[in-house]
C-alpha cells in the first residue's frame, strides 16, 4: 500500500520511502501569524494545535509533539481532532485551531487558509512510502514498486 510516513513498524513488512516532504503551518486567513513568511515552533506554542488522534496515527502524532518537545515547548493540543487533511483544514478555516501538514498540500485545498513554512530550526520531515510484504510481492506489486522508485526525484511536490 501507499502510506504516509512516519508509520508504526509492522513485523514482516517493508517500508520503502519514495517521496519526502516537509511540514508547513496552516492558519486561518487573518490570523496574526499569517503575516510572517516563516514560523518557528516556538511562535506556535500558545496556539491551539490540531493533532491527529492517537488511535488513527500514533507515529505522526508523536512526530509532531516530539518536534515541539525537543525544543522545550509543550504545544496546546486542541480538543478538536480529525484524521483527513481536508477536514483538518476545514477546522482551521473556522478557527478551531492551527495545523501542521505536508507542504505538498499548499495551494491544493482551503480558500480561507494560508500556509507558512517552518523556519530552518523547526523543520521535520514526512513523505510517502510503500508498505509491502517482501515474501508475497506479486509481479504487479513489484512493477509498481520499481515504477515508484524510478519516479522518485522526478515528481515535484506542489
Amino acid at each position: 500500500g501507499v502510506v504516509r510516513n512516519p508509520l508504526e513498524q509492522y513485523s514482516g513488512l517493508e517500508l520503502e520511502i519514495v517521496d519526502e516532504d516537509g511540514y508547513c503551518v496552516a492558519l486561518p486567513v487573518g490570523h496574526p501569524l499569517a503575516a510572517r513568511k516563516t514560523l518557528s515552533l516556538a511562535a506556535l506554542a500558545n496556539e491551539q494545535l490540531l493533532v491527529p488522534p492517537k488511535e488513527h496515527s500514533p507515529a505522526l502524532r508523536n512526530l509532531m509533539l516530539q518536534g515541539f518537545q525537543a525544543r522545550g515547548i509543550m504545544p496546546r493540543a486542541s480538543r478538536h481532532q480529525a484524521t483527513q487533511m481536508a477536514t483538518v483544514l476545514a477546522m482551521v478555516e473556522i478557527g478551531s485551531g492551527i495545523a501542521l501538514g505536508p507542504q505538498s498540500n499548499v495551494g491544493r485545498v482551503a480558500h480561507r487558509v494560508v500556509f507558512r513554512r517552518l523556519d530552518k530550526g523547526s523543520q521535520f520531515r514526512t513523505g510517502l512510502a510503500l508498505l509491502y510484504d517482501p515474501d508475497h510481492l506479486t509481479p504487479v506489486g513489484d512493477h509498481f514498486r520499481r515504477a515508484a522508485r524510478a519516479a522518485e526525484g522526478h515528481v515535484k511536490a506542489a
